[in-house]
């Protein structure tokens, strides 16, 4: 989808992006950097090189080149997790009562606890990678390829380049999802 209200319908992220098959079929306008972010212009040609990767290391948009993206015709990639409990009963008998004590240790996302790269969800980098800036002279709609992080220049002068939109999808290693996680629970039944 676009970034910005291409259509006029006052919702800025629900137009369906076309899909461009070379730089011919795109107005991509220049991206001049403010001195916060370094100076300079991120150019055109600059942005479509960057798109046009993009678009190739994408599965579903580079096999869709010249055509209009589905609604929710790209999905994300699948996501895994297994779960393990080990249980140990305790037996005792008191009496004529037979009183049990449960041990319980249980890890979730196994997988990640054996491999990092294992059971880790992955979420989009930006859901619009075009973002529409009005239309040109002859009506023609105009687009920016921005960074997915501005360049930007510290107090200290330092300068922190900008990074690239080049993947669709990241590793959410924020998430608890994607963590394993262990649990120990002890049960005490009465019988």
């Amino acid at each position: 989808m676009y970034s910005g209200d291409m259509n006029g319908d006052n919702q800025t992220s629900n137009d369906l992006m076309y899909i461009p098959r070379n730089a011919n079929e795109i107005n991509l306008r220049n991206i001049n950097l403010t001195a916060a972010q370094g100076g300079g212009t991120y150019t055109a040609a600059q942005q479509f090189t960057d798109l046009d990767n993009f678009i190739n290391q994408d599965k579903y948009l580079s096999q869709h080149r010249g055509e209009y993206a589905e609604r929710n015709g790209a999905v994300l990639p699948w996501q895994h997790s297994l779960d393990m409990r080990l249980l140990q009963d305790i037996f005792t008998n008191i009496g004529t009562n037979r009183n049990t004590l449960q041990l319980s240790i249980d890890i979730f996302n196994i997988g990640n606890l054996l491999n990092s790269n294992w059971g880790t969800f992955q979420v989009p980098n930006r859901s619009n990678p075009l973002t529409f800036d009005g239309y040109n002279a002859a009506g023609q709609p105009v687009f920016e390829y921005r960074y997915l992080t501005n360049p930007s220049v510290a107090t200290d002068g330092s300068q922190t380049a900008g990074v690239k939109l080049t993947d669709t999808f990241r590793n959410n290693t924020g998430s608890l999802g994607s963590r394993w996680q262990g649990q120990v629970g002890v049960r005490y039944l009465f019988n």
